[in-house]
């Protein structure tokens, strides 16, 4: 993956997206982009990680497809795929 980041919405959109001081994104930061509290979604590859809302399911967030095939999991909500290691 390259060190372009970017958020999966439930309708399909993906956003290419940033951390706001351009190395890492703080825990603040992720929950704002996935709308809540934020739980890290095992994922096949070493090089990337997914960053789904923890209570999505809970709280009825609409289901993402396009999310879920790329990680191969049933995801809902808004959900962020960034390279290993630029979350704090």
């Amino acid at each position: 993956m390259s060190d372009r980041d970017f958020v999966v919405e439930p309708s399909g959109l993906i956003r290419t997206v940033a951390p706001s001081n351009g190395a890492t994104y703080s825990m603040t930061e992720v929950q704002g982009l996935v709308g809540g509290y934020v739980e890290k979604i095992p994922f096949a590859s070493n090089e990337v990680e997914v960053w789904a809302n923890e209570d999505g399911t809970l709280i009825g967030l609409a289901s993402n497809p396009v999310a879920s095939a790329l990680a191969g999991v049933h995801l809902v909500g808004a959900v962020l795929f960034t390279a290993a290691g630029r979350v704090e």
